[in-house]
């Protein structure tokens, strides 16, 4: 009868980021103690182990990707035992990105839709942390690699950040920055006043344009509800003739 051995931590299947794992089991045999085990990884035996009162322990080291390790015993009669689990070192943090909107974008709305990718080289990345200026405020879904939701923005500058950490516990972050600008621009005619009276046909027109959030870079000139020119805002100020 063959002795029996058995590997009891690391569960088989674990992903870690480390790439020394500490491996642990029993091994026993019906007539004569079991006195080692034979520790392997990927194919190539790496230690022997000494057996303490049916139980054995060691550190093994993994390299990046998936590892089969292996525990062999031997009774004093040649009659053999094997068993075998998988572990993966993850070293590499999940790649996650925000595809939309763009980085920078200024908007009217309070709510913008927001979506991107996640994928993971070992592991299925599942879900996205999303946050709003240091809030977390939900996760999305990855599926296919791909996830979007609906995010409340405040007036203002928003920062937008999508985490996302694998199975290992290495940890990505994205960040972009949205502007919710839902209040409409301050313009000002300066001169001339509201109403005057000219013996002229050419009125030069002066006045401001200014924003809470964006620069104001034109205005649009109009003469009895026909719009005549767009002029420039250089610094709050604008200036033109009007026929």
């Amino acid at each position: 009868i063959a002795p029996t051995v058995l590997v009891q931590t690391p569960a088989d299947g674990l992903d870690t980021a480390a790439d020394i794992v500490p491996v642990n089991g029993t091994a026993n045999d019906s007539f004569s103690a079991a006195d080692t085990v034979l520790l392997g990884v990927n194919g190539s035996d790496t230690q022997f182990v000494t057996v303490l009162g049916g139980v054995w322990g060691a550190l093994v080291n993994v390299a990046e990707g998936t590892n089969v390790i292996t525990a062999g015993c031997t009774d004093a009669l040649g009659n053999y035992a094997l068993t075998a689990i998988t572990v993966i070192s993850d070293t590499t943090a999940p790649t996650v990105l925000i595809l939309a909107p763009a980085d920078g974008l200024d908007t009217a709305a309070d709510i913008v839709p927001v979506n991107g990718t996640a994928n993971d080289s070992y592991s299925a990345a599942d879900t996205v942390l999303l946050g709003v200026n240091g809030n977390d405020t939900q996760y999305a879904t990855v599926v296919g690699g791909v996830w979007g939701a609906l995010l409340n923005v405040a007036e203002g500058t928003n920062v937008i950040t999508a985490g996302c950490t694998d199975a290992a516990g290495n940890y990505a972050l994205m960040t972009i920055t949205v502007v919710a600008d839902t209040t409409g621009p301050e313009l000002a005619i300066v001169y001339p006043a509201t109403t005057i009276d000219t013996t002229v046909d050419t009125v030069p027109v002066t006045g401001t344009a200014n924003d809470s959030f964006a620069a104001a870079d034109t205005v649009f000139l109009g003469v009895n509800g026909s719009d005549t020119q767009f002029l420039t805002v250089i610094a709050g100020n604008w200036s033109g003739v009007a026929n």
